[in-house]
């Protein structure tokens, strides 16, 4: 308690001495307003006093020879608010108690500078839970992810100390063995990663090991020159969001909210950078990616000072050759595949000018295209994918196979550019941006290269359908599936998206105007077709009479004709889906006997 009470007291000394990111009036922005869901009056947030007025933040062109994270000139506001209370799950709690008692067991030992880490000291350890899974439990949802940070040694030493520890006394937290693996992700800087990081595994939750940290920067780089262990202060300041700098106390179970603004923003709904906005974004600029991604996930507003800066042509320029590509199609696959709302995520990415940035290959200069595209391929497939009933577009499609319509919906602008010439080599500047911009899966990469291929295919064959008074016959239907292949009702849907994104326009409610329902319906239509002849799975229908069989029946020896004769006897296995195996070798004989085989 005595040791709580000077930490706090030292902590609002600090305070008064540390860099002060003048506060914006909250208003929401004209353009990224939306309809948001608000944290549940349940959330025991306690009530902030009104944000100071504030005057116009120093010019970025105007910098410092050198700037730290903390700055003695301008201290942060002081909201002195009572903080709400966290319940932890007893799995949470006897994990808390897993990592007090290790903590006691190192303060005890000395073994803070074992294995030898420079900087740390043997002052006691403190522990904290920080960052999302503090905001999440604030807002009332649970996460199985929890950020540990760590006072005076790094993370990875304390998880080889936690794993002796566990080796010792694990039974008393029903833990029969030591964490099975303890990975140590180096810091590396040009890859904006600053800080090395231990991840482990313990009671089924996913755990970060981390220092609190300090940064210094040089004004001309984003990469640290100076790395060092930091307070709580300095920590929570160098994080990408105020909601997101919110931190737990293991030892005194109380929330702790160091930039004084995280809490009322949370409740607020809105996100804002701990350090003025275009600083935070230099430093880091894979931060406006998260922070698109947090406020699409969270329904949250981004404060217009905010928006500013992540509009800034210089961040983008950053963003866009800086930023391993790896970790931006990471950040683009969690929004689009494991996000609550992907059409949010790729509205705000275009609302900010960052279409160009990011589904592009990483070059400094984008090609002049057609980047407004994506928002009515987006707008389609939304109406497409969430239509109450579902279109036949979207009926059963798999999570993976929406993501890669996203991005097909997002690469639109590329759509009439194609690389490779003429020949087969020809492949879509589009699948080539998702590939070279994200770092897109093969598997997903080939899906979009076979789109454009098939493309005037697909087109001419949706016609075709849609204007037969038959719907298509069943063999025209068998033998398209058969061209496009396992993935043919990813290529349909794709194919109706590039159509679409030239005649979209909403009348009210959403609904699109009759010449996009007409595409739509055409495309249904064809899907529609496919499920009722049982067709879906065409693409691996084998001949009931194989190769060897062929040549004995017809009396002939092998040879390059009997790949034709394969596909022909698919094809009328597909007109007589009743036909067996004696069915198929009769017409085989009689065609050998006419000589058309």
């Amino acid at each position: 308690m005595i040791r709580h009470f000077a930490d706090t007291q030292s902590l609002l000394t600090r305070s008064l001495l540390r860099c002060q990111y003048l506060h914006k009036q909250l208003r929401p922005c004209p353009v990224l307003c939306m309809p948001r869901h608000r944290p549940s009056s349940s959330c025991s947030f306690p009530t902030p006093p009104p944000p100071p007025p504030a005057p116009a933040p120093p010019s970025p062109g105007l910098p410092t020879k050198r700037r730290r994270l903390s700055s003695p000139h301008n201290p942060p506001p002081l909201i002195m608010l009572s903080m709400p209370s966290i319940t932890l799950t007893p799995t949470e709690s006897c994990l808390r108690r897993l990592l007090l008692d290790c903590a006691a067991y190192i303060d005890e030992n000395q073994l803070h500078t074992y294995p030898q880490t420079p900087g740390a000291s043997t002052t006691p350890l403190t522990l904290r839970f920080t960052g999302g899974w503090v905001r999440d439990k604030l807002l009332q949802n649970q996460s199985s992810d929890i950020d540990v940070a760590i006072n005076n040694m790094t993370g990875y030493n304390f998880a080889v100390h936690l794993s002796t520890y566990i080796s010792l006394h694990g039974s008393k937290y029903n833990i029969s063995t030591p964490p099975h693996s303890i990975h140590k992700i180096l810091s590396n800087p040009l890859k904006s990663k600053h800080l090395e990081t231990a991840t482990t595994k313990i009671l089924d939750l996913d755990i970060d090991l981390v220092n609190l940290r300090s940064e210094a920067y040089s004004e001309d780089s984003r990469i640290p020159v100076t790395m060092e262990f930091g307070t709580p202060t300095e920590d929570a300041l160098r994080r990408d969001a105020t909601v997101n700098a919110l931190f737990y106390n293991l030892h005194t179970e109380q929330v702790e909210d160091f930039t004084g603004r995280g809490l009322a923003h949370l409740k607020q709904g809105l996100i804002d950078t701990p350090l003025p906005p275009f600083e935070t974004f230099r430093d880091d600029p894979l931060r406006v990616l998260r922070l698109v991604r947090f406020a699409s996930r969270l329904n949250f507003t981004i404060l217009p000072p905010v928006q500013a800066a992540m509009r800034d042509p210089e961040i983008h320029k950053h963003l866009a050759t800086k930023i391993s590509r790896e970790r931006v199609g990471t950040e683009v696959e969690k929004m689009l595949n494991n996000g609550r709302d992907p059409h949010l995520s790729l509205s705000l990415i275009h609302n900010l000018n960052l279409t160009s940035v990011i589904f592009c290959p990483p070059i400094e200069e984008p090609p002049e295209l057609p980047w407004g595209d994506i928002l009515p391929a987006i707008n389609a497939l939304k109406y497409i994918l969430f239509t109450s009933p579902p279109e036949y577009l979207a009926e059963g499609l798999t999570q993976g196979d929406e993501y890669v319509a996203w991005v097909i919906a997002a690469t639109t602008p590329w759509r009439f550019n194609y690389e490779g010439g003429d020949g087969h080599k020809r492949v879509s500047s589009a699948a080539v941006a998702a590939r070279e911009g994200l770092k897109l899966r093969n598997k997903d990469f080939e899906v979009m290269v076979n789109t454009y291929k098939h493309l005037e295919d697909i087109k001419s064959t949706v016609t075709l359908v849609s204007t037969d008074p038959n719907g298509g016959s069943r063999l025209t239907l068998g033998r398209a599936i058969r061209r496009w292949g396992a993935a043919w009702h990813n290529h349909l849907l794709h194919a109706a998206l590039i159509e679409l994104v030239d005649v979209w326009e909403e009348m009210e409610e959403g609904e699109p105007t009759e010449p996009a329902k007409a595409i739509i319906s055409r495309y249904n239509f064809l899907v529609k077709r496919v499920l009722e002849e049982n067709l879906s799975e065409a693409w691996e229908i084998k001949s009931l009479v194989n190769g060897k069989k062929l040549a004995t029946v017809l009396g002939r020896k092998g040879g390059t004709w009997m790949k034709e004769a394969l596909e022909r006897i698919v094809e009328r296995q597909i007109e007589n889906p009743e036909w067996r195996g004696k069915e198929v070798e009769e017409w085989v004989r009689d065609r050998g006997a006419a000589g058309e085989i």
